[in-house]
Parts: structure tokens; C-alpha cells; sequence
């Protein structure tokens, strides 16, 4: 009996690995993340202190 269960690293889509994407995915997230932080805190950081 075969196994139900299939690896993901030895398959590909659009002619990548897989395993690219799962590496790729979540680099790509925290990029995005730190972009937007980084839009979001600009404003804070050139702000004028309190007198």
C-alpha cells in the first residue's frame, strides 16, 4: 500500500521546486512586514520631541 501522505520538495509548479516556495513565502512576508513597519514608524521617528 502507498503512502498517502506526498512530498512536497519533490514537486514542482511553474517548473520551480516546490521547496523554493517554501522558503521563498515566508521571506517575502517578513519583507512586506518590515516595509509597512517601517512606513508606519517614519512619521514617529521624525517627529519633534516634546518641549
Amino acid at each position: 500500500m502507498q503512502s498517502v501522505l506526498i512530498a512536497p520538495a519533490k514537486y514542482f509548479f511553474l517548473f520551480i521546486p516546490t521547496v523554493v516556495f517554501s522558503i521563498l513565502i515566508p521571506i517575502a512576508g517578513i519583507g512586506v512586514f518590515a516595509y509597512i513597519m517601517a512606513i508606519r514608524m517614519a512619521p514617529l521617528v521624525k517627529a519633534a520631541p516634546d518641549s
